[in-house]
């Protein structure tokens, strides 16, 4: 049984997918953005944006482990990703308070 997890995604263009026409890359972005446009709807992202450059970015998922992996696959092969689960400073304080017993 999978749980509920928050997990930071580090995303980067894989520059040697892309077309090097101007109007394709332009359509692959377009597609690209309805996809992150349909995470913010569903609620699988909670956050997500682009470092200045645009090649590279972040998102704040929440998920199933299952669930984000296969969210993501739609993005591949044409960005790559660090995914990075991370706790809230709460969750964090009660791990530390079931270590003290």
């Amino acid at each position: 049984c999978s749980t509920m997890g928050r997990y930071l995604v580090i995303w980067e263009i894989n520059n040697p997918r892309l077309s090097d026409d101007p109007q394709e890359r332009a359509a692959a972005a377009k597609a690209s953005m309805q996809g992150v446009q349909a995470g913010i709807e569903s609620g699988i992202i909670k956050e997500w944006g682009a470092f200045l450059g645009l090649e590279k970015g972040f998102g704040i998922y929440e998920g199933s482990e299952v669930e984000v992996a296969a969210f993501l696959q739609q993005f591949s092969p044409w960005a790559s990703d660090k995914v990075i689960p991370f706790v809230t400073a709460d969750e964090l304080s009660a791990m530390v308070d079931a270590m003290m017993g």
